[in-house]
């Protein structure tokens, strides 16, 4: 019981993102124009590469160079499999609202403020 209240805002967390996930899928919204980018901007390029120009050039969004990296990674690893790039899709977005909750749960000590704000994070994070 005792650690059934300790992770139970996790596992809320948890069932919020797979459930928002699921319904993304089932609604075609997690693809956008800007992944065709992504991937003709990381599939030519080198790990350092990508590293460089995301700093240096002013054709590139600076703010998704961990984005392109991870593309790059799970394209060095997959190809394109779809099911792994949703797969860490969905895996980053927990993990990231987890993240979240921690911190602002230490913030705060307010557990149902922080599970909030972490679970509007989780939904908007989808979209972005």
């Amino acid at each position: 019981m005792k650690i059934l209240k300790r992770i139970w805002p996790y596992l809320l967390l948890l069932t919020i993102t797979s459930i928002y996930f699921i319904y993304l899928l089932n609604d075609s919204r997690y693809f956008f124009y800007d992944d065709f980018t992504g991937f003709t901007f990381v599939v030519p390029r080198t790990y350092l590469e990508i590293i460089k120009d995301s700093l240096f050039s002013r054709d590139v969004d600076r703010h998704k160079i961990t984005g392109y990296l991870v593309t790059k990674l799970i394209y060095n690893l997959a190809g394109l499999k779809v099911d792994i790039y949703f797969f860490s899709l969905f895996l980053l977005h927990t993990l990231n609202s987890f993240l979240l909750f921690n911190l602002l749960k230490r913030l705060s000590k307010k557990t149902l403020t922080s599970l909030f704000l972490a679970s509007v994070f989780a939904w908007r994070f989808y979209l972005w």
